[in-house]
């Protein structure tokens, strides 16, 4: 123990002291002692000398080299950020839909051109569709720009971009020079004509005694016509008598066109003759309701005037509701006479010549545009109106209201639309036109027009509405008027709406107005009128009508905006019982039982159509079960040979050798359908049962568009077409002409086809086996026939009858009646009707998929209008 204590301390001794600090050679520890003390106040003061230079240099230039304003600016818009994204987001979730609609939309173009057209018969079919697809494009083109809005909206944070910088390419303003609403070029220079060289000693007196301002118009210009052919000079009635014609017209113009005096004035007519007037013959065109149309009133008036007359005298029976179409030698024949001074009952309502006198620049040889026009004054106003409120490019509507309501709905088909179904076809004639304005002329009280105007929005956008202001002395437009007392004038007013309509890009009129008639007139004959005029919509009927309520049209089966006069027209008391029991649904219906029962007897049928999108470009065309029972249990085909030979021969007397040729197809289809259900009944694993299992498939791989087009025979005279709500009804009516137009080339093609292999095939009827292949040709020749003729019959039925009102929508007023070969005793409904459904827009709202309806959709949509679930399918998977 001592010997490891004291090996201990001898290691202790041995151990140096860490803190114990180095020795130098020489002591100098007080001097360093001062030295660092005086170098850290030196530092400590040279710091904040720095500091004191560099804070205020920094806080200067920053003052001078940055704009606090926009700072503060940027983190406003920053505080906004998720703002402006969502609104991003949202506007190109947009445009990616747009986008889609595009797709489709061109894609359906493209199918369009792939038609075979190496045969002569699809060179009518191109030219129809030549315009359509131009339309088509226009809308796929608007569509692209529609796009490019959606696109940059979201851009357009304040005042950052304008307007104006959205454009994106300056060189297809117009759309590249291509014009969705062309002017409509009319080759005047070969119109027919006769030439008014009157005899200055014979006089015609004008007679116009029916309707308003636009009436005695037209009436007018008939006697223009009448007088030309008789070689006489036209006197314009007095205004104690008639309208003040002066006012509105300029009766020099038509003297200057013609190069010779043709008409005068009553004033200038008194002057000539001395005050002696005498005419010494005054004949009626019309004998009924009363001669001439003129009331007691009337004549008094003419006497009143120093006018004196022999005894009204009617050229033949005519009624002012059934006039006769008549040609130039009857009126020569009735009216040619010597007398010097001669009148001619009202013809407003008068048949002559329609063609001829409604050709663009009129009947007359003339050196002007047109005879009948505005006068100076009126001409001037309106042009300095344009130029102060519309511009170069607007739209006219000519909104007709005041009385119309009564006068629609006595007739067939209403043409009084609610407003806010005028105001969907006002939008979508804005949006073809891409007006920015409409000029609104109008008997409508505010509430109406201010209804309009809430309704009137294209793109997010609303479309004003520009009447006519009041007299205001600040305003310059109408000094004209104002200066020569014509200001306030009912009829210069209503002369200086149709002069401002006349001269609008796009007019849009009244169905059944004669103001509308005569701006048509005017448009054709000043070379204003457009491939988008139209009458406000013109093709659908107003979706209410009579006071008919929704709930009890549904639940009686009567379709909204039934109007009874449609089917209880041919009884004798149709008026009566129109006015007495068109709120009465259950009435109602008995008179729609009753009308059933004699469109069965006539031999006409209606046929009620489906159509809507299925898939893409892909739309369904079906014929309701029940229209297809009714086409099979109506029809009076033979069963046996003796019968056949019997209908044959009792036919062969009064019809043609086409009328036997289809007893005899619709009998041989008859026996192939019963041996069909005989093979259907086969026991399983027979011969027969197989070769119906072979057939069965063979037609799955007919198209449903032969299938739609067989079931639309010629017996059909009707159809009802429904189609969701949101469609537009010249669309479905377009594609309906387009399948019906298809389906004509298409089966007269493989129709040919067929018959070609009917004798080849029949060389397989010396094998011991059923001649499968005949029997499959045979029945292919007939469906393809069948086909063809249901083709055709749709194609007349959904084309004639929009022609039919184009020609057919002439002069008329309260009481014009037009003339119109579909309706001869004045109560046949149209061959085609448009209903929108509200029911069938929401299934397919519900069941729409990226690969279009789905099936539980399409099979709610066949149970609830009663259709072939199998063909509707079809429509889905063919390309």
């Amino acid at each position: 123990m001592e010997r490891k204590d004291d090996e201990e301390d001898d290691d202790q001794e041995n151990l140096v002291a860490q803190s114990e600090p180095m020795r130098a050679a020489f002591q100098m520890e007080d001097v360093n002692d001062e030295r660092v003390n005086t170098r850290g106040f030196n530092f400590s003061f040279n710091k904040w000398c720095i500091l004191a230079i560099v804070v205020p240099v920094v806080i200067i230039t920053f003052y001078l080299t940055t704009d606090v304003d926009n700072l503060f600016r940027i983190e406003v818009m920053n505080g906004n950020y998720d703002v402006s994204v969502n609104s991003m987001r949202e506007s190109e979730l947009q445009a990616l839909y747009l986008l889609r609609q595009q797709e489709l939309g061109l894609s359906k173009l493209w199918s369009s051109t792939l038609l075979d057209n190496s045969s002569d018969s699809t060179n009518a079919f191109s030219s129809v569709l030549f315009e359509e697809l131009k339309l088509d494009l226009l809308s796929q083109i608007s569509l692209n720009k529609q796009i490019q809005q959606a696109l940059l909206s979201s851009h357009q944070l304040g005042n950052l971009l304008n307007a104006s910088d959205n454009a994106t390419d300056t060189s297809v303003d117009g759309y590249g020079g291509l014009r969705r609403c062309r002017k409509v070029e009319y080759r005047l220079s070969g119109r027919r004509t006769i030439e008014w060289k009157p005899k200055s000693d014979k006089y015609l007196f004008a007679i116009c005694a029916s309707g308003q301002m636009s009436n005695h118009l037209i009436c007018l210009e008939k006697h223009m016509f009448f007088a030309a052919l008789l070689n006489r000079i036209l006197i314009i009635p007095s205004s104690k008598v008639d309208y003040e014609f002066r006012r509105v017209l300029d009766i020099g113009h038509i003297n200057k066109c013609l190069e010779r005096t043709v008409v005068v004035t009553f004033e200038e007519f008194a002057k000539s003759r001395k005050g002696h007037m005498h005419i010494d013959k005054f004949i009626c065109y019309f004998s009924k309701p009363q001669p001439c149309f003129l009331d007691d009133e009337h004549v008094k008036k003419l006497k009143s005037l120093g006018v004196s007359m022999n005894k009204l005298e009617a050229a033949w029976d005519e009624d002012v509701k059934n006039p006769k179409p008549r040609t130039v030698p009857d009126i020569m024949t009735k009216f040619s006479l010597d007398d010097d001074v001669i009148a001619i009952g009202d013809v407003f309502f008068a048949n002559v010549e329609k063609k001829w006198v409604m050709q663009p620049g009129g009947p007359i040889s003339h050196k002007c545009k047109t005879l009948v026009e505005p006068s100076r004054l009126i001409l001037l106003t309106a042009q300095r109106f344009i130029q102060t409120f519309l511009g170069g490019n607007f739209i006219a509507l000519h909104f007709r209201r005041h009385g119309f309501l009564k006068f629609c709905n006595a007739k067939n088909s209403s043409c009084f639309y609610p407003v806010p179904q005028a105001a969907d076809c006002i939008n979508r004639a804005v949006e073809r036109s891409t007006a920015p304005v409409v000029y609104l002329s109008t008997d409508a009280a505010e509430s109406e027009t201010g209804l309009l105007q809430l309704l009137l929005v294209v793109n997010g956008k609303k479309v004003p509405l520009v009447r006519r202001p009041t007299r205001n002395s600040n305003e310059k437009w109408d000094a004209l008027l104002y200066r020569r007392g014509l200001e306030g004038d009912r009829q210069v007013e209503a002369m200086l709406d149709k002069t401002i309509c006349a001269m609008s890009d796009v007019f849009i009129g009244s169905m059944g107005s004669t103001f509308t008639e005569d701006i048509l007139r005017l448009r054709k004959d000043w070379g204003s009128a457009s491939h988008c005029d139209e009458y406000l919509c013109q093709d659908s009927r107003p979706n209410f009508s009579l006071g008919l309520s929704q709930l009890d049209s549904q639940k009686q089966g009567i379709p909204v905006g039934f109007v009874p006069g449609t089917f209880d027209c041919e009884e004798p008391n149709f008026a009566k019982n129109r006015s007495k029991h068109r709120n009465e649904p259950t009435t109602m219906q008995k008179l729609k039982e009753a009308a059933s029962s004699r469109l069965k007897k006539s031999g006409s049928k209606a046929a009620r159509l489906v159509v809507f999108p299925i898939r893409g470009r892909n739309w369904c065309f079906s014929q309701t079960i029940e229209s297809l029972q009714s086409e099979a249990h109506s029809s009076n085909t033979p069963s046996t040979f003796k019968d056949l030979w019997k209908k044959i021969s009792s036919n062969s007397k009064h019809n043609s050798f086409n009328s036997n040729l289809e007893v005899v197809v619709d009998f041989a289809s008859n026996k192939m359908n019963k041996a069909w259900s005989n093979l259907e009944k086969a026991p399983a694993g027979s011969l027969k049962n197989k070769i119906h299992g072979l057939g069965l498939r063979l037609l799955s791989r007919v198209k449903p568009s032969e299938i739609f087009l067989k079931s639309i025979p010629k017996e059909v005279t009707r159809v009802d077409i429904t189609y969701p709500s949101s469609l537009n009804g010249r669309l479905v009516r377009r594609r309906l002409r387009h399948i019906a137009m298809r389906g004509s080339i298409i089966h007269k093609k493989y129709f040919y086809g067929s018959v070609t292999l009917l004798p080849l095939t029949s060389f397989f009827m010396v094998l011991p086996l059923p001649n499968i292949p005949f029997f499959w040709v045979l029945f292919r020749t007939y469906s393809h026939w069948r086909a063809l003729q249901g083709s055709e019959n749709l194609l007349q039925l959904v084309t004639n009858n929009s022609d039919q009102q184009k020609s057919d929508k002439g002069t008329t007023d309260k009481t014009n009646i037009k003339d119109d070969p579909q309706r001869t005793k004045g109560c046949s409904s149209p061959p085609w009707v448009l209903k929108p459904s509200e029911d069938l827009q929401k299934l397919i709202r519900s069941g729409e998929a990226n690969d279009g309806l789905s099936e539980p959709t399409i099979s709610d949509i066949c149970k609830r209008f009663n259709l072939n679930t199998m063909d509707v399918v079809k429509y889905k998977h063919t390309l």
